[in-house]
């Protein structure tokens, strides 16, 4: 299985190469502020945990809703 970290670095949009910086908090999912090209982002990388119903389908299904109602 592939580490959080490396599946930040090796999401196909950078620009250039990014060292992720992990950001403490986060209960069910890995958090880290990437810097590329002078802008900064957020990024979350967290897996289904089925034996307390967490299901990421739900998560992106309701962050696409909310980009769709212009929410961010």
């Amino acid at each position: 299985m592939t580490s959080p970290i490396d599946r930040v670095v090796n999401l196909p949009f950078w620009i250039s190469p990014v060292r992720p910086e992990p950001v403490i908090g986060g209960i069910t999912n890995s958090n880290f502020i990437v810097k590329d090209e002078g802008a900064a982002y957020f990024v979350r990388i967290g897996d289904d945990i089925v034996e307390h119903g967490v299901k990421r389908f739900n998560e992106v299904a309701a962050s696409r809703a909310a980009d769709a109602a212009g929410l961010s």
